[in-house]
């Protein structure tokens, strides 16, 4: 896979191992799948950006000349292609995910950007699934404080860096826009910044862990019952967090003035996690690697409680131990 001679075929091939993948996996399981994209060249040599397949980059297509639909220096356009055949499969396609790598590989190109995103797509057998959103969350970024709750009097007796939105004037001087943490937790996005990470053992580049983690954590379950199978899910409950202003409001501009105890967001607590009452105690969700490569994702399952199964055709990359040294620090999880 990845040496085939034309996209639409390395496409065919990837929907083939996916039905495989398909089949095996739980009618609540997840597929997260990374693609990278490449470009068609006149001369017949491989060009343009690989994927990481298993924690190996293999190049999409070997001879892009004879294809006749593209012309030189055309984008293939290899993830789109690849996720709506899946979605023409039978998969649902549940969301396009950007990878931005903020160190990229360099490029020496001149009539275009660098290239420093992938995509991950998930996926999914049906349209209910397990997905632990709150395993993921990441820290609110919300605009300066001042500025959200109305602002603050200048020397002028102009108001500063307060919200338009809210009524309140803002000088061209306003530091609207300038973010803060909140200290509560928001919904993780869609573009994930993780940087890419070298590994001495391998002479090709492979999975950052960083990447992988938000995909075990909310995809895989760490708690399935051994008799029924069910997968124990969180139980949550939202607490308002209010702010106070540091000084009363005396002098509503309009009725679109924020209220002296504004409500900053919702914090989600963790209260328990759901039983299916079967008694039969539990044991970890299991992560599947089609390309197992390295051994990136077993490692990160391993260091997160899942257990994994992972296919490798070459012995070369089975060598490199990354997936034993974990499985032996881990071991296998049962609860």
């Amino acid at each position: 896979i990845g040496l085939e001679p034309t996209p639409e075929l390395y496409v065919e091939h990837i929907v083939q191992v996916m039905r495989d993948i398909r089949r095996v996996l739980r009618d609540d399981g997840t597929l997260w799948l990374n693609l990278g994209d490449s470009y068609a060249t006149g001369s017949g040599g491989p060009q343009g950006e690989a994927t990481i397949t298993g924690g190996r980059r293999v190049l999409q297509e070997k001879r892009r000349a004879s294809i006749a639909s593209l012309k030189p220096k055309d984008l293939v356009g290899i993830p789109w292609m690849v996720a709506f055949a899946l979605r023409t499969d039978g998969w649902y396609l549940r969301q396009d995910i950007i990878w931005h790598k903020p160190n990229p590989m360099p490029e020496s190109v001149k009539d275009r950007c660098t290239k420093a995103h992938e995509y991950i797509f998930l996926l999914t057998k049906q349209p209910k699934y397990y997905c632990d959103m709150d395993a993921i969350k990441e820290p609110s970024i919300r605009p300066n404080e001042k500025q959200t709750f109305g602002g603050e009097k200048a020397r002028s007796g102009q108001e500063q860096g307060g919200d338009p939105r809210n009524g309140h004037r803002a000088n061209q001087n306003s530091q609207w826009g300038k973010d803060h943490t909140t200290g509560i937790a928001r919904n993780k996005r869609s573009v994930w910044t993780v940087t890419t990470k070298p590994y001495s053992e391998a002479h090709f580049a492979t999975f950052p862990p960083d990447l992988i983690e938000p995909c075990i954590l909310a995809g895989c379950p760490e708690h399935v019952c051994k008799k029924c199978g069910k997968a124990r899910t969180r139980i949550t409950e939202g607490e308002q967090i209010k702010r106070r202003r540091k000084t009363p409001v005396t002098k509503p501009c309009n009725e679109r003035s924020p209220s002296a105890n504004a409500v900053a967001g919702v914090e989600t607590k963790t209260t328990g996690w759901s039983d299916c009452g079967c008694g039969a105690g539990f044991q970890p969700g299991i992560v599947l690697d089609p390309f197992m490569g390295s051994g990136t994702t077993a490692m990160v399952a391993y260091e997160n409680r899942r257990d994994y199964v992972g296919c490798e055709m070459n012995p070369d990359y089975i060598k490199l131990n990354r997936a034993d040294k974990a499985k032996a620090k881990y071991g296998l999880f049962e609860s």
